[in-house]
């Protein structure tokens, strides 16, 4: 759910790419890195909670789990982002001139 909003932006740029788009996806994809760590301190509470009552393996088989995916997203965004930004602010501007066929 926290890539939406950078999704939405990036599928607006694509069709009306502009320098003010630009800004925008830029705000955006920088807001959904957030969005995925505060998601993982709720589901981190849940698991502690369902911790409390029935701690078997499948318990800790899913904390585990929980925190390799959790580093494996934290490593892709670590890796990705800079890519991103930079061809944020580097990629020329599509124009309408450049998509019509004279």
């Amino acid at each position: 759910m926290a890539y939406i909003p950078a999704a939405m932006s990036w599928l607006m740029v694509s069709l009306f790419d502009s320098p003010f788009m630009r800004i925008i996806f830029k705000d955006m994809v920088a807001l959904s890195t957030m969005g995925p760590f505060f998601n993982h301190w709720n589901a981190f509470g849940n698991w502690v909670y369902i911790g409390e009552n029935d701690s078997t393996f499948d318990y800790y088989l899913g904390g585990a789990i929980f925190f390799c995916w959790t580093l494996f997203e934290e490593v892709i965004q670590i890796v990705l982002l800079p890519q991103v930004f930079n061809w944020i602010d580097s990629a020329s501007i599509k124009s309408d001139s450049d998509t019509r066929d004279d």
